[in-house]
């Protein structure tokens, strides 16, 4: 088999054109972030179309940081794109918004090497999950935050989301199906608090829990994971002491339910 020569390689990578995109999107109505064979339903699929019709070709390829599920939402999500043309990035900015839905927008928009990586060089991710626990909720935020309509203390909630910090195995809290050479990570912030109200792009929340937790990365359906077992500490259902045993591998198994992923927000992304 003869293999391309380096000659060969690297004109191949000098004449594509890499950027790095900074974008916000609404969950609602995607399949996550990453692109399946329905593409038209995730936002990479999304952005890949809109990339296509700019560079009239279909020799695209885009990376995002995180693979966020669906119906979760971004404040703030980083893409590499590789396109086989030459624009300014603030036009190609303006071109990805007037084609995109008005759910996906791109903030920024900049040059970058070949060599990043929004996965490798996403040194920090930090996830918010909002959520009420009011018996009732307006239809106008059940898409923008989870329902829990059960008692809660909050002073055991803090005391459970505490438990997290520092580096730890999480394999009793994560779901199968990515493939991740370990399930160690560390996390640096894990707390949760009531909030009166929070603007959410425009829209103003009302009364509601806001879990802020922030790590050198996430495992599938973590973050979804760690609000379950807060839940059932909350509720009474799980002791602390428990919660310590599953977080420190004494015991195995899921302690709560993956919790719904509309008040699930990638918040920000750090090097």
């Amino acid at each position: 088999m003869k293999f391309p020569s380096q000659e060969y390689l690297g004109a191949l990578v000098s004449a594509l054109n890499f950027y790095k995109g900074v974008l916000e999107y609404r969950g609602t109505g995607f399949l996550g972030w990453q692109i399946q064979s329905r593409a038209a339903e995730t936002v990479q699929g999304q952005i890949n179309q809109a990339l296509g019709r700019i560079c009239k070709s279909e020799s695209i390829k885009t990376v995002g940081a995180s693979r966020t599920d669906a119906g979760v939402h971004a404040r703030m999500q980083w893409v590499r794109m590789e396109i086989p043309l030459d624009i300014d990035p603030d036009a190609l900015m303006r071109g990805l918004n007037s084609l995109l839905p008005a759910t996906i927008s791109f903030l920024k928009i900049e040059c970058c090497s070949p060599s990043f990586h929004p996965i490798r060089d996403a040194g920090k991710k930090e996830y918010h999950y909002l959520f009420s626990s009011q018996s009732q909720l307006s239809p106008f935020w059940v898409d923008l935050i989870a329902h829990y309509p059960h008692a809660l203390d909050l002073s055991k909630m803090q005391a459970a989301a505490a438990l997290f910090i520092g580096q730890h195995d999480f394999a009793n809290f994560y779901c199968t199906g990515s493939e991740t050479p370990t399930t160690e990570r560390t996390i640096y912030l894990s707390e949760i608090t009531n909030v009166s109200s929070l603007d959410v792009g425009g829209v103003v929340i009302p009364e509601h829990y806001l879990f802020k937790v922030a790590g050198n990365g996430f495992l599938k359906q973590m973050v979804r994971l760690l609000i379950g077992a807060i839940w059932e500490v909350g509720r009474g259902r799980v002791s602390l002491e428990e919660l310590a045993h599953a977080i420190s591998l004494q015991t195995e198994g899921k302690i709560g339910v993956v919790a719904p992923p509309q008040g699930l927000y990638l918040k920000s992304i750090g090097g």
